[in-house]
């Protein structure tokens, strides 16, 4: 997928990871992702069904040595590549920690999320 055709949505460049996480939609689904890329601002990841665009959704990134990071969002745009779903994800509130690098956000001290 070529991420130029996203890049002038987006507010900051998101930096590329490969965390796994879970993400909830409603009360009822939830389901095992793979968080692609991230920034203070929103995230993409990588699922097995489409979920609609404008959708509310849970974002919970396991953090080694912290417990679970959650973030909510919404989605942003949704689109199929081999087999799976890529998700953008904006999430409700900036981060308050700096995202240069995810293991370094997801071990922060003082993650108020």
């Amino acid at each position: 997928m070529d991420e130029s055709l996203f890049s002038y949505r987006r507010k900051e460049r998101r930096i590329p990871c490969d965390v796994p996480a879970a993400l909830r939609v409603d009360q009822d689904y939830s389901s095992q992702v793979k968080c692609l890329d991230i920034t203070n601002n929103g995230a993409g990841v990588l699922v097995d069904q489409p979920i609609p665009v404008h959708r509310h959704v849970l974002l919970e990134i396991e953090a080694p040595r912290r417990k679970m990071i959650s973030l909510n969002g919404k989605i942003a745009w949704c689109s199929k590549i081999t087999g799976q779903w890529r998700l953008g994800i904006v999430f409700d509130r900036v981060l308050p920690f700096n995202c240069r690098n995810i293991e370094g956000a997801i071990t922060e001290k003082n993650i108020y999320v």
